[in-house]
């Protein structure tokens, strides 16, 4: 899918990404209801994974300190609060560094990144020796109900929350230079970087698994398998704690991310009032109405957890279908209308065109049916999507 999503943006480089390429290769009749359906899909899909990375940060600091105190139970209005104060730390770093130096802070979170991996997977193989479990890894345990398809293909959500992300560099495309070369390239290293980390981390983690059960009631289940695989509270905490201020470092691209793809979908009228939210700040180079409107709608959407965390995190994986979507829609209609419409390009599918596109859109009608099911069966009230 971000094959196809590579090709377009080395296409038609455009900061407002899918509903551009949409618009672009549409029938004239469909062009603007399609674009516009497309656009407004993203813009929500990336106001809620922006708040998603906000809460899990503040999700994981609460889960730190009831691990450390067994009388502290975290309430959701206490996360809520917590996820308040995050929002305003993650974007004060959007006001205070200067908009030509933030590169630096993402190459920082990359490398922090890279490094953490190194860090979780030693510690917990060197301090787990002795107690390794591969048996784990050809194990099969189902406590959701369904049967082995069905189960793995719910379980790939978490796989493509983990990667869905890796199209955001589309909506920097008019801040960098040659974003037809570039944009390809970041995504398709997204892509490698994550697997060369995510098999080694799966297969260690699984063989340092002692109790499976321990690690799904946990409140936080990275903090619990750390501990299984450690025995010590110091290490856990320290890996732990080591995640929460990467979770941190990655909140303000994804405000980024979002503001800019607000602020492309207003300079087009998408929103109401689109002039007020498309004016770009002249001193700090940023669009800051559209950077306070996503703001605006995590704070308020974040009440949500109060109400229900269920309901929180089921509209959260609908944000990773609403992402799948919009990568898909204009792959649809090329894989319908002819590849003819896209233009010379630098990064170009050539035979796998067809293929990829196709693929696609059968993945999206397969994994959307299966997002919306409920997590485990018999369904119940709490867990029907």
């Amino acid at each position: 899918m971000l094959q196809g999503v590579s090709e377009l943006a080395s296409a038609f480089p455009s900061s407002g990404g899918q509903y551009h390429f949409t618009y672009i290769i549409a029938p004239d009749r469909f062009k603007n209801i399609s674009a516009f359906v497309v656009g407004a899909i993203n813009v929500v899909a990336w106001w809620v994974n922006t708040a998603s990375g906000t809460i899990y940060t503040a999700i994981s600091a609460f889960g730190i300190c009831q691990f450390l105190r067994d009388d502290f139970v975290g309430t959701q209005w206490q996360v809520y609060l917590c996820y308040l104060l995050l929002i305003l730390l993650t974007l004060l770093p959007l006001f205070i560094i200067p908009q030509r130096q933030i590169e630096n802070l993402t190459k920082a979170s990359m490398f922090a990144s890279i490094l953490g991996f190194v860090l979780v997977v030693i510690i917990c193989l060197v301090m787990g020796r002795g107690q390794y479990h591969p048996s784990n890894l050809v194990e099969y345990r189902s406590t959701s109900g369904w049967s082995p398809a069905p189960s793995w293909l719910l379980g790939i959500g978490n796989g493509e929350y983990a990667f869905v992300a890796a199209g955001a560099c589309v909506h920097i495309a008019e801040e960098i230079p040659q974003p037809n070369r570039r944009i390809p390239l970041v995504i398709n290293l997204t892509i490698v970087i994550g697997i060369l980390t995510l098999i080694p981390s799966i297969i260690a983690m699984t063989c340092v698994l002692q109790d499976m059960d321990a690690v799904q009631k946990a409140f936080l289940p990275s903090l619990e398998l750390f501990y299984q695989a450690t025995g010590s509270k110091t290490a856990s905490v320290f890996l732990q704690v080591y995640l929460t201020i990467l979770y941190y470092s990655c909140v303000p691209s994804q405000w980024i991310t979002s503001s800019r793809m607000t602020w492309a979908f207003s300079r087009d009228n998408g929103l109401p009032f689109s002039q007020y939210w498309a004016k770009v700040d002249e001193k700090r180079a940023i669009p800051v109405r559209a950077l306070l409107l996503s703001a605006g709608f995590c704070v308020i959407y974040g009440l949500l957890y109060i109400a229900s965390t269920q309901a929180f995190n089921s509209i959260i994986n609908t944000a990773v279908l609403m992402l799948n979507i919009t990568y898909t829609v204009p792959q649809g209609i090329l894989a319908t209308q002819g590849r003819h419409r896209l233009p010379a390009r630098y990064y170009d599918l050539g035979i796998w065109g067809y293929a990829v596109n196709v693929f696609s859109v059968i993945w999206l009608i397969i994994s959307g049916i299966f997002f919306c099911f409920p997590t485990s069966n018999p369904p119940t009230i709490g867990n029907m999507n």
